[in-house]
């Protein structure tokens, strides 16, 4: 059991270096259990199939399920100015797991989505998003994320195979190189004060949802929130009791599959 200086990375590369791995973390103190699910928000049906599982087996057992919903599709139609770099990005993301034919599937082509009837979106919007960030006189880096997927959905839609395999091995190498160790430290740094705002104040949200409820709650997030979010629960006194390891993808995974075994 750990309450200080644990070990909270959501997000890994397996053993083997074959496969990225998400974290299930299950804390505890004496009233409640509390579990966080780290998301990638791009991985394999199987995957997401035993996220769901592990969700469901939580929610039967009485926990109220919170999830991270910015990016679900009930944002999309929004014509805020503040929200559609964000929007696009999420767009552009599903577009591009299309394009590359292989068993990697965007998380909102996956049992994750819709959500719960009972669930609790603990999130905030796009737009609320957005005009924090403008508020704050940050300029958002998401349209030029989105520019980056939109170039590699060209690549993987050319007709000629050797330049489609290019933009599958480009996004191979990208996939597993945001789980390797420090990942998130890299990405804190190039996201500067944007980071407060998207990533730890977000984080800091989700951490009172689970605070304000006093019975158990299941949490899914991406994985670069759950670092803070773990670290709130040790604070407040729970012990981090078991971490469990879901396969999110497998090397061969990356490799264009036939509408016949498209869904394994």
């Amino acid at each position: 059991m750990f309450r200080k200086k644990a070990d909270l990375t959501a997000l890994r590369v397996s053993k083997d270096g074959n496969a990225t791995e998400t974290a299930v973390q299950t804390y505890a103190n004496k009233n409640r259990t509390v579990t966080l699910i780290g998301v990638r928000h791009a991985g394999t049906r199987s995957y997401y199939l035993a996220v769901r599982n592990v969700i469901d087996g939580l929610e039967d057992g009485g926990a109220v399920v919170h999830y991270e919903g910015i990016n679900y599709p009930r944002h999309w139609d929004s014509d805020s100015d503040y929200a559609a770099p964000f929007i696009n990005l999420y767009r552009a993301r599903g577009e591009l797991m299309a394009a590359l034919g292989t068993r990697i599937v965007d998380q909102h082509s996956s049992v994750l989505c819709p959500p719960g009837d009972a669930w609790v979106d603990v999130d905030i919007s796009p737009d609320t998003l957005g005009r924090m960030l403008d508020e704050k006189g940050i300029i958002s880096a998401m349209p030029g994320r989105a520019a980056v997927i939109d170039d590699l959905t060209k690549l993987a839609r050319n007709p000629d195979p050797e330049v489609a395999k290019e933009a599958r091995i480009a996004f191979r190498i990208q996939y597993l190189k945001s789980a390797e160790p420090g990942m998130r430290d890299v990405a804190n740094q190039k996201m500067g004060a944007e980071w407060d705002i998207v990533v730890d104040w977000r984080s800091d949200r989700a951490s009172e949802a689970i605070a304000s409820h006093p019975g158990d709650v299941v949490s899914f997030w991406g994985c670069g929130h759950l670092p803070r979010m773990g670290q709130t629960l040790l604070d407040s006194g729970f012990e981090l009791r078991e971490v469990e390891w879901l396969t999110v993808a497998e090397w061969g995974d990356f490799e264009p599959v036939s509408p016949a075994t498209a869904t394994p």
